[in-house]
């Protein structure tokens, strides 16, 4: 996988990325010494690896849902998609990260990728990750040189960003005000949620663009990878961004058919989730959980026999 993914960079992407080892070295050390053991662990050249641990910036779509019952218990579902979806559902393990014996959080990931998209820190808070498709440069391509060329500078990874808060942020308070503020090197949208409270941040590299924030007046929020919240987003023709409103859409109609009162994750993944309009070719996995327990369960998507 680690060769079919590092093939999808065009030729400048990929030379100018194994010119750039030596700096990743000095100003990505954590990530570097990393990569090094997974290199030695697989046989793969450290560039390969590397730039690979970008690839979900460019090769990813999900969709991320916070649902308030009626008493006030927040539930968070996300669909997890990415290419080759049926190689890398064998990848994807449900991981406890510990300190000295004691559960610290849980995350779903598909192993071989630094830093978290999944995870839930029981009773504190939760969090999904979703590419943000913001094509502020010349051309998508041109993003994602950007992108890589911060990370090589030394700007943080969304991914480590992510495991930084499960690692150091006791509470959802903390966890928001570092997730609005710190500096990263792609852009992105972020599902928070504790047992009671939650919100969608549509990030920046630098700033935070919009923050939508879950009440009893508005019990759903639906994330999927566009800024549907921006009217120009929404008025516009073109087939992406067209597309991401309509999943969304379709999501939001499905959830407040739903009773709120007897609202529970299982209904979440089956009524909205696991649709035809919400699900999508590439979706590896659905996953829901309760911040407030902890409690999470993963549903694997079955694939045809001839998919990839």
């Amino acid at each position: 996988m680690i060769e079919t993914f590092y093939y999808m960079y065009p030729t400048s992407i990929r030379k100018f990325y194994s010119e750039e080892i030596p700096t990743l070295e000095k100003n990505q050390p954590e990530i570097y010494d990393w990569a090094k053991i997974l290199s030695e662990v697989t046989g793969k050249e450290i560039e390969k690896v590397l730039l690979v641990n970008n690839i979900v910036s460019m090769s990813s779509w999900c969709t991320s849902i916070l649902a308030m019952r009626t008493d006030g218990e927040v539930i968070h579902a996300r669909n997890l998609d990415f290419d080759r979806p049926k190689q890398l559902q064998s990848l994807v393990s449900n991981l406890e990260f510990r300190r000295k014996g004691e559960l610290v959080f849980r995350a779903t990931q598909v192993v071989g990728f630094y830093g978290i998209y999944t995870a839930v820190k029981p009773g504190k808070f939760s969090m999904s990750y979703n590419v943000r498709e913001v094509h502020t440069a010349a051309s998508p391509l041109a993003e994602v040189e950007q992108s890589l060329r911060l990370f090589v500078d030394g700007r943080r990874q969304f991914a480590a960003a992510l495991l930084q808060v499960f690692l150091e942020k006791e509470t959802y308070a903390e966890a928001l005000a570092f997730l609005s503020t710190v500096a990263v090197d792609t852009t992105g949208y972020v599902a928070l949620a504790s047992g009671s409270e939650g919100a969608i941040l549509s990030r920046g590299r630098l700033t935070l663009d919009h923050l939508d924030t879950l009440s009893h007046a508005t019990p759903f929020l639906v994330a999927t990878n566009a800024d549907t919240w921006d009217p120009k987003v929404r008025a516009s023709p073109a087939f992406f961004p067209r597309k991401e409103l309509q999943r969304q859409q379709h999501a939001l109609r499905f959830l407040s058919a739903l009773d709120r009162a007897t609202l529970t994750p299982e209904l979440i993944y089956s009524q909205v989730l696991d649709t035809e309009e919400v699900t999508q070719p590439i979706t590896i996995f659905s996953e829901t959980y309760l911040p407030q327990s902890g409690t999470q369960k993963v549903y694997l998507r079955k694939f045809p026999p001839a998919s990839i």
